[in-house]
């Protein structure tokens, strides 16, 4: 399995095809929460809002978590929405 990543759609989505995992990055700095270019994106895993992409590359597989990021004043720093492994 191989994994490309790519930025500035402003969303979060994993998709995959013919073993190949597309990652979309969101924009981190962003602090509205949008949800832009849902409607570009008809498959995979989508999550809205500001938040960056940690990779963990190990010796048996790649982690791979968004961590969603909120403003201090809605309570919550950042959160780890979601995450996969690719083997």
């Amino acid at each position: 399995m191989s994994a490309l990543f790519h930025g500035h759609d402003q969303i979060w989505v994993r998709h995959s095809l013919d073993g190949v995992i597309y990652q979309a990055l969101s924009n981190p700095a962003d602090n509205s929460y949008p949800f832009f270019n849902a409607d570009a994106y008809l498959t995979g895993d989508k999550l809205p809002g500001s938040g960056y992409t940690r990779v963990t590359v190990g010796p048996t597989n790649v982690k791979v978590e968004y961590v969603r990021i909120y403003l201090m004043v809605d309570e919550t720093i950042g959160q780890v929405e979601f995450r996969y492994t690719i083997p």
